[in-house]
């Protein structure tokens, strides 16, 4: 990912302050995991990030960092 798309992301993440309520107190939380909740951009980070840690686990356990494509269930239950 360019450097410039990941700082522009990491900005919009680490600014983020919520504020709860219940009654009367409140509280001001800087949440540190996650993606944000209705954000337009959370569903499209989510399978990203999915994609990376898929490759990273194939590649430390000796794998192809590609899957293989199964074209039958055949195929399939080999790779298994």
């Amino acid at each position: 990912m360019p450097a410039p798309l990941l700082s522009v992301i990491e900005d919009m993440y680490n600014r983020d302050e919520y504020v709860l309520k219940n009654g009367d107190k409140t509280a001001r939380v800087h949440p540190t995991r996650g993606v944000k909740q209705g954000c337009p951009l959370s569903p499209l980070l989510f399978p990203f990030i999915i994609t990376i840690l898929t490759t990273l686990l194939r590649v430390y356990q000796g794998l192809s960092p590609e899957p293989r494509v199964c074209t039958s269930h055949t195929c399939c239950m080999q790779m298994i």
